[in-house]
């Protein structure tokens, strides 16, 4: 994308990544939950951490811009974000006290349970959330980042200062001397774009790298070709 997709290379790359991870690691409670598997060699050993909770925006933003020329493979890549992105939603909804997620969940028996009690402050789910309402406009993906910040203000605050790790989300009261500096950079970031206009970093003009930070789509030839020259050495 950030190559004003001219280089076919890349896509390839992207395609063979979600087909594999559509094929090998997607789990499916008997209600139809859908969750990213955490492989052990081959073995399936029933945990998803919240650091998978950027694959519903990433896949959702592979169909935004058409990454396959296959409708039906869109489709169920559409689908797949929607899945995963109600289950990234759940872990903080459905598992504790506080409305906050555990760093880590597990999968057993048709059932998601907490299995690392933590919460960091992590922006994965946010992140998501935002690409989810950029793309659809469904109103529930703009609830559902307010009800997380409304969580997160309530009990990760630490007044005059700023916002804690919580050691576990069902004991709010025991906080970590620590706050992620990616607190700043990008969970509150993705939840302030929540709630802009989508001309503010638009991402049909804006790539954002893992760290949050949004880069121009390169449209001119010869940046193109300085980026394509510098990547090939």
């Amino acid at each position: 994308l950030l190559l004003s997709r001219k280089n076919p290379k890349y896509q390839r790359m992207y395609l063979e990544s979600i087909r594999a991870i559509q094929e090998r690691l997607v789990g499916r409670t008997k209600s139809g939950k859908a969750w990213i598997k955490t492989l052990k060699g081959p073995f399936d050993n029933g945990m998803m951490e919240h650091l998978v909770c950027f694959l519903p925006g990433t896949i959702a933003l592979g169909v935004h811009n058409k990454v396959s020329e296959n409708q039906m493979e869109l489709d169920s890549q559409m689908e797949l974000a929607k899945d995963l992105m109600d289950t990234c939603y759940d872990m903080y909804d459905k598992l504790s006290s506080t409305k906050l997620a555990p760093d880590s969940v597990r999968f057993r028996g048709g059932a998601m349970t907490i299995h690392g009690s933590q919460f960091r402050l992590r922006p994965e789910t946010v992140e998501s959330l935002f690409y989810m309402w950029r793309i659809t406009h469904d109103d529930k993906y703009r609830k559902m980042a307010w009800n997380i910040f409304k969580a997160m203000d309530t009990y990760c605050k630490v007044d005059g200062v700023g916002h804690a790790n919580i050691f576990d989300v069902n004991s709010p009261s025991r906080k970590e001397d620590r706050m992620e500096s990616f607190w700043l950079a990008e969970t509150l970031k993705y939840l302030y774009l929540t709630f802009e206009d989508d001309s503010v970093i638009d991402i049909n003009k804006f790539v954002f790298n893992t760290e949050a930070h949004p880069f121009r789509v390169i449209e001119k030839k010869m940046d193109l070709d300085l980026v394509s020259s510098s990547a090939a050495s």
